[in-house]
């Protein structure tokens, strides 16, 4: 019942005789990276959108964590979709 992008491989690597080779080795990948991406987003929204257009920094804030969390599902959505509006709003449209 995960959206997450890297379900599959965690997936797939505790499968029975999946944590060897490829699987793993994408899992382990995905643990290490992920986190780094999360908060390299995070603070890359909060500095160059949020002094000027704080709905569109919320909205791709909480885009990207729902998009990069571990475990996604369907209520998260919810998350992003009630700052869409907000957002899109303030960009004019």
């Amino acid at each position: 019942h995960s959206f997450a992008p890297h379900f599959l491989w965690a997936y797939l690597a505790d499968a029975p005789g999946g944590g060897h080779g490829w699987a793993g080795v994408a899992v382990a990948a995905a643990g290490a990276v992920v986190p780094v991406a999360q908060v390299t987003l995070l603070a890359l929204f909060a500095v160059v959108y949020a002094p000027e257009r704080l709905p569109f920094a919320l909205f791709t804030s909480c885009f990207s964590f729902v998009a990069l969390n571990k475990v996604v599902t369907a209520q998260y959505f919810c998350w992003y979709m009630a700052l869409f509006p907000v957002a899109f709003a303030a960009a004019g449209g």
